[in-house]
């Protein structure tokens, strides 16, 4: 006898455990699925809110805070305000048209 035969006959034994047991194995995985599934869209909605409400598609950071993100580093700052906030106002009046992704990749150029 292989093990097929041995593991097909053990099924068929006492069928209504092994349809209780299925059927828990199959909504334990779904469960699992739909769980990943809520965990990433809420991921994705937390993202967009945060680049809607927040911060924007363009950050203006101090170049070493990138190494030290993680630690929160609030003494990172930039350093000059006042002429990033000038620079673009700038930009915007020299293009009124673009949209505002545009204008800000003009400006890292």
């Amino acid at each position: 006898m292989n093990l097929f035969t041995i593991a097909w006959r053990n099924v068929g034994r006492n069928l209504r455990r092994s349809l209780l047991s299925g059927a828990a194995i199959a909504v334990a995985t779904m469960s699992i699925v739909l769980l990943f599934s809520i965990l990433e869209g809420m991921k994705t909605d937390l993202e967009n809110n945060l680049i809607d409400f927040y911060t924007g598609e363009v950050q203006l950071r101090n170049p070493e805070y990138g190494r030290y993100e993680h630690l929160n580093p609030l003494h990172l700052s930039v350093s000059d305000a006042e002429a990033v906030q000038l620079a673009s106002d700038a930009l915007r009046l020299a293009r009124p048209g673009a949209p505002p992704a545009q204008r800000a990749a003009d400006a890292l150029l």
